[in-house]
């Protein structure tokens, strides 16, 4: 199956092609969007050819997670901050 895209005019607009694969399941649906997630997870190009959109956060969240239990090796944790410090309130 091949999932690829292209654009067919100049205004950028976007042809998705070949997207007549039903799935019944989530397991269907993992599968046949990331096949072999063991094998090609380290491959940038290949991960990038791939995407499941989904409406729900709650969603996004339960396949990531499936997802990532299919990747070898131990859980690494990063964490992040989304705001600013005033520079007045913060300490030297």
């Amino acid at each position: 199956m091949d999932l690829s895209f292209t654009s067919l005019d100049p205004d950028g607009a976007v042809s998705l092609k070949n997207m007549e694969k039903i799935v019944n399941t989530e397991r269907e649906l993992l599968q046949a969007v990331f096949p072999n997630l063991p094998d090609f997870f380290h491959d940038h190009v290949w991960l990038c050819q791939r995407a499941i959109l989904a409406s729900q956060n709650q969603t996004v969240r339960m396949i990531n997670k499936r997802l990532l239990s299919q990747i070898p090796g131990n859980a690494q944790i990063y964490k992040s901050i989304n705001t600013v410090c005033d520079p007045k309130e913060r300490g030297s």
